[in-house]
């Protein structure tokens, strides 16, 4: 993972051959994303392609991101609401509903605990009703989309004077009757790096 100001990217290498990496940058103008074969992106790289504004307004990686929307607030950001609470993990947060600056149609949801304040969770969700048909019988079985793309935040450690999280979880669900999907990346992170001025070309990936 790596960002300075707007920019960002992450890159999860596993080291398997069919499925080797999952890299998505954004360079301040635009959004770049590696592929699981020439030509061919992941679900998740397709989510992301789809719905840019996720990298776009700095809100994927949360708070260990340069980017993260909170982090300048001179800036221009998207609208935000104050949605109440809910225990999360055992524990009191509170939630928020982020609106893009830019429009989309993602549902998307911060989380914050409600004694350190530290973000913890964030959700993206777009639904999809099921098509229309004519016959009763077949309407009974028909099952729309739901896309959920869910990021938790643990382990909150202090890193030089901030108290950042060390572990990065990310589950996309893609709950549709014809190809279902549940996939989880967990990350441990275990050293951190500041103030390094990094080439632009990083944040481009079809520059590398």
């Amino acid at each position: 993972m790596a960002s300075q100001g707007p920019m960002s990217l992450i890159g999860p290498i596993f080291g398997q051959q069919e499925y080797a990496n999952e890299k998505m940058a954004f360079n301040g103008q635009k959004l770049t994303l590696g592929e699981y074969r020439p030509g061919v992106r992941t679900r998740f790289g397709n989510f992301l392609l789809t719905h840019d504004v996720v990298l776009r307004e700095g809100l994927l990686g949360g708070t260990l991101s340069t980017a993260w929307p909170f982090y300048d607030t001179n800036g221009s950001k998207g609208k935000v609401r104050y949605l109440g609470t809910k225990n999360l993990n055992d524990r009191k947060a509170y939630i928020l509903s982020y609106e893009p600056r830019s429009g989309g149609n993602l549902d998307i949801k911060l989380y914050f605990d409600a004694e350190t304040f530290q973000h913890v969770r964030t959700e993206y969700q777009q639904e999809f009703a099921a098509p229309s048909v004519t016959r009763p019988d077949k309407a009974a079985r028909q099952k729309g989309t739901r896309f959920k793309l869910t990021e938790d935040f643990s382990d909150f450690r202090r890193e030089a004077i901030l108290v950042l999280p060390h572990n990065y979880k990310i589950q996309l669900t893609i709950d549709t009757e014809s190809d279902p999907l549940l996939q989880d990346w967990v990350v441990t992170l275990s050293q951190f790096l500041f103030n390094k001025t990094l080439d632009a070309k990083q944040f481009d990936l079809t520059a590398q």
